[in-house]
Order: C-alpha cells, then sequence, then structure tokens
C-alpha cells in the first residue's frame, strides 16, 4: 500500500514539474522562516536567565524626539536616572550604572609588580565602571571574595579568572594592587 502512494506521488512530481518546484521551495522556505523565528523567541525569552532576579531587572532605553529623532534608541542613559528613578518610584528597589571605559578611554593599562620581580603590563579594553550595587542586582559568580564588600571600596575591582591568571598566576589574587594608568585618551570634541 505504502509503495503505491510513493509511487502515485513520485509520477505527480515528474508530470508537473515547475509547480511540484514551487511547492517545495516554499515548504523549505516556510520551514526555515519558522525555525529563524523559534530561534529569535528563544534567544529573547532565555536572554541573561542565569540572573536569579531576572524577573525583575530592567533596562531603561532612551529614544529621542525633535530634531534628534533620526537617532537610534540607545541604552545609554544619564548618570542621573537611576538615582532619580529610585526617588521618585518605590517599586525600584535599586539601580546599577554601567559605563564602558572605552566611552572615555581606549584602554587602562594595568600593571602588576610583586616584590623584585618583573613587573607584567598590558593593556585591558573590556573593562566597566559599575556602582558597588552591581552584585545586589546581577548574581554573576564569584570565585573567591565577598559579593556584599567587593565593590564598596573606591578603586576596587573584581576581575575575571583569565585575568587573575594572566597577572598573578596561580597565587589567589584577593587584596592584591593591580596599578592603573589610562592610556590614548579619545579626542572629544
Amino acid at each position: 500500500m505504502l509503495r503505491n502512494y510513493v509511487k502515485i506521488a513520485r509520477r505527480n512530481l515528474w508530470r508537473s514539474k515547475g509547480f511540484s518546484a514551487i511547492n517545495i521551495f516554499g515548504l523549505a522556505i516556510g520551514i526555515a522562516a519558522c525555525f529563524f523565528i523559534f530561534q529569535y523567541v528563544y534567544f529573547e525569552s532565555t536572554y541573561d536567565r542565569f540572573n536569579t532576579n531576572a524577573a525583575n531587572i530592567y533596562r531603561v532605553p532612551v529614544s529621542y524626539s525633535g530634531s534628534l529623532a533620526n537617532s537610534p534608541t540607545t541604552a545609554a542613559n544619564h548618570p542621573a536616572v537611576g538615582s532619580a528613578m529610585k526617588v521618585e518610584f518605590p517599586e525600584v528597589l535599586d539601580f546599577v550604572r554601567m559605563v564602558p571605559n572605552s566611552l572615555f578611554m581606549n584602554a587602562y593599562t594595568l600593571s602588576y609588580k610583586e616584590g623584585k620581580g618583573s613587573e607584567k603590563i598590558d593593556a585591558e579594553r573590556n573593562m566597566y565602571l559599575v556602582d558597588a550595587s552591581f552584585f545586589n542586582v546581577f548574581s554573576y559568580p564569584l570565585l573567591s571574595g565577598d559579593r556584599k564588600s567587593c565593590l564598596t571600596e573606591p578603586f576596587s575591582m573584581v576581575i575575571s579568572a583569565s585575568m587573575a591568571k594572566k597577572y598573578f598566576g596561580d597565587t589567589d589574587p584577593l587584596g592584591k594592587i593591580l596599578n592603573t594608568k589610562s592610556s590614548h585618551l579619545h579626542p572629544r570634541p
């Protein structure tokens, strides 16, 4: 019975080749479109879901009007927006300001020297300046240190495991001092 169905389908496909090609091509395009839509919806619905507070984290975008209406909507915001929203809206429990250091300069030059040893120097580009409340809002895991007090001191920093390995090797970086120097300032209009 199944052989007959396959034989009839093959004959119909060969009899009207153009119509069959259009139908098969349309079916392939439809399946591909459904796949891409599924991927987009899945990405958007699972983005940063590892944060325990993900349901309560919001980003405040800025869109322009008037003569700046053609400017794109951006997530960059004025530094006072977070504190003003916390004062004006009781629903806002906390806020975090994050600024990439590339906004002010191309790179920070970090250096570490322990005792009489050689100094390790490198330019770091992917650094962010954040508020002390960063770990109150986001639940990034820490390998060592205290979440509550790690960014409360001025000029304190949290570094990744790969960065700790690069500068400190196998020694514990907690409490060590990395010297910073800004380099290659952007010219500002």
